[in-house]
């Protein structure tokens, strides 16, 4: 155990240890433009790095890419200070749920996902997904239900096309 970890415990130094991976994917995408904002792809990467070190990733490129890209989605709906502050929280919320600050993330999770829903959330929350997505267990049954509801509908119409 750290010394960081052992002074100031071992959930703030997740929070920390996410805020470090968020700042080497900024000083990295800062670098190379992809699509999307800077700022969404350095959430994503700082997931994925957080996940490959806590062993929390499929061997599968393809299939660590999509799960990260749907986990991401709730916080790259948010504003930018909330939405670094609230991926720290997730990381202790996945690794110390005691620990974690839960009914605060759940608030800006159900409050990001207010938003109208493209595909890819849809996608993200299908059958196949929702055990992978941690964040799935904090979101309102009504917001719950409105996804369920528009998953159904997106795929009525990706089999009518």
């Amino acid at each position: 155990m750290t010394f960081y970890k052992y002074f100031f415990g071992e959930a703030n130094w997740l929070r920390k240890n996410m805020r470090g991976h968020y700042d080497g994917s900024m000083r990295a995408f800062t670098h190379f433009k992809l699509g999307g904002s800077t700022h969404e792809n350095a959430l994503a990467g700082a997931l994925n790095s957080w996940r490959i070190d806590n062993g929390m990733t499929p061997s599968c490129m393809g299939e660590r890419l999509r799960i990260v890209n749907a986990e991401v989605l709730p916080f790259n709906a948010m504003e930018k200070a909330a939405s670094l502050k609230a991926l720290a929280e997730y990381a202790v919320y996945q690794k110390l749920p005691a620990k974690a600050k839960t009914e605060w993330l759940a608030a800006q999770i159900n409050s990001a996902l207010k938003q109208p829903f493209d595909d890819a959330l849809l996608y993200a929350v299908s059958e196949r997904w929702q055990d992978r997505i941690g964040w799935w267990g904090l979101v309102d049954p009504a917001i719950r239900e409105r996804v369920e509801a528009d998953m159904q509908i997106t795929i009525q119409d990706a089999r009518c096309a």
